[in-house]
C-alpha cells in the first residue's frame, strides 16, 4: 500500500478524478481489483482513470490486464450480482427451455 486508510477510501479517491492520481495511492492496478469491499462501478472507475493518466504502454497495459481481471471476476461470482452493470450480462440471461 503506498497511501493509509482503508482500501475502499483509496479506491473511492482514485475513482473521484480529484486528489490524488490512482498510482500515487496504489502500487499496482490488480490492488483496486482486489479491493473487494468497494463497488464494482467505483472500483472501474478508478482503474479508467488510472488508465487515462498512464505515463506509458506500459502502465496501461498493465492497467487494461487489471480491467480485464476486474470484468472476469464480475463474470464469475455468483454472490453479489448486483455489483455487475447489465451490460456486462452478469448472471447470464433467463431461458425458458422447460
Amino acid at each position: 500500500m503506498t497511501a493509509g486508510g482503508g482500501a475502499r477510501d483509496r479506491v473511492e479517491e482514485a475513482a473521484r478524478g480529484s486528489g490524488r492520481a490512482p498510482g500515487a495511492l496504489f502500487d499496482a492496478p490488480l490492488e483496486i481489483v482486489d479491493a473487494i469491499d468497494a463497488p464494482y462501478e467505483t472500483r472501474l472507475a478508478a482503474l479508467q482513470r488510472w488508465r487515462a493518466h498512464a505515463a506509458d504502454d506500459a502502465e496501461r497495459r498493465r492497467v487494461g490486464e487489471a480491467v480485464t481481471a476486474l470484468e472476469y471476476g464480475a463474470a464469475e461470482r455468483t454472490d453479489e450480482p448486483d455489483e455487475a452493470p447489465a451490460s456486462t450480462r452478469y448472471g447470464g440471461v433467463a431461458h425458458d427451455d422447460a
